[in-house]
């Protein structure tokens, strides 16, 4: 029985939304490590308040990246990139800089 449960445990996937997306904060500005690309570009984060006037960026891409604040979840674009510019093939950090 104990070899059978400790074979379960090595053969268990990480649930979809646990190993999408990290966090962690230096100042005002939170960081999100995003280890998954989202489907259709748009990434939902239900963890994360944004405020007007805060910007969105992705390490490695100069222009802010659009999104959109609702009641339960924040959905941004990631821009449309090429492998070759991307900034990773790893993980993406988006940062969100407070106004």
């Amino acid at each position: 029985m104990q070899v059978a449960s400790l074979l379960d445990l090595y053969t268990s996937r990480l649930a979809d939304h646990m190993r999408v997306t990290r966090y962690t904060s230096k100042g005002e500005n939170i960081y999100a490590i995003v280890l998954n690309w989202p489907k259709d570009n748009l990434l939902t984060l239900g963890s994360l308040q944004t405020f007007q006037g805060d910007s969105i960026y992705m390490l490695g891409v100069k222009k802010p990246l659009s999104y959109t604040q609702t009641k339960s979840n924040v959905v941004i674009n990631f821009p449309y990139l090429t492998p070759d510019t991307l900034p990773s093939t790893v993980a993406w950090v988006l940062k969100v800089t407070r106004s």
